[in-house]
């Protein structure tokens, strides 16, 4: 028997219903979702490492920023990364560099960490 959209509509207007009495923190942070996806036929779950592409797509987004744009994002992820073990900001500064050059010698830069101590 196929589900319909207004069951669908129902279950999740009263799962947000209990939310909001038992678990108000919950309730904030799932009220503004839309309701879920009414899916027919087969839906399975995606094997996220079938390939090993993990860089292509930001580096395509960073490089569709504007110059201003990767400033703040080069300032804000030092911030972030400010108080993080040096291992990992380094890391971090390894993925940067897989994904666009100039993405990872912003962060490096905004870190003050010389590219010399990140593995190429």
């Amino acid at each position: 028997m196929p589900v319909q959209r207004r069951q669908i509509d129902y279950e999740w207007e009263h799962l947000l219903k209990k939310l909001k009495n038992r678990a108000p923190s919950l309730y904030e942070i799932n009220k503004t979702l839309a309701n879920p996806l009414a899916l027919h036929g087969a839906a399975d779950h995606w094997n996220h490492r079938e390939d090993a592409d993990y860089y292509s797509q930001p580096g395509a987004l960073f490089r569709l920023m504007t110059p201003a744009e990767q400033q703040v994002l080069f300032e804000n992820t030092a911030r972030s990364l400010g108080d993080a073990p040096r291992a990992i900001q380094i890391r971090h500064i390894s993925n940067c560099l897989k994904a666009d050059t100039a993405y990872g010698k912003g962060i490096a830069e905004a870190l003050d960490i010389p590219l010399s101590e990140v593995p190429k």
